[in-house]
C-alpha cells in the first residue's frame, strides 16, 4: 500500500486520520492501495485508490467537531 506522507505541521493529527481513514474501509468493503491526503483543515480528505484500481475520496472529520445530524444531513 502506498502512504502518502504530509508535509503539514500537524503530522500527528493527520496520521491520527489517516489511520481512521484506513481504519474505515472495511466497513465500504474495501481495502485500498493508496491512500493520499489532499486537503487538511478541520476534516481531512484522502484520495482512496482501492485494489481494483477505483479513485475514491474519503473524508474524515475530527471527533465531535460536528453533530451526528448534520453528518447525516449530507447524505441526504
Amino acid at each position: 500500500m502506498n502512504l502518502h506522507k504530509s508535509s503539514h505541521p500537524d503530522l500527528q493529527s493527520v496520521d491520527t486520520l489517516r489511520a481512521a481513514a484506513l481504519r474505515s474501509l472495511p466497513r465500504w468493503g474495501m481495502t485500498c492501495r493508496e491512500i493520499r491526503l489532499l486537503k487538511h483543515r478541520e476534516n481531512a480528505v484522502f484520495k482512496i485508490v482501492s485494489d481494483r484500481g477505483n479513485s475514491y475520496a474519503l473524508r474524515v472529520h475530527r471527533d465531535r467537531h460536528h453533530s451526528d445530524a448534520a453528518l447525516h444531513s449530507e447524505l441526504q
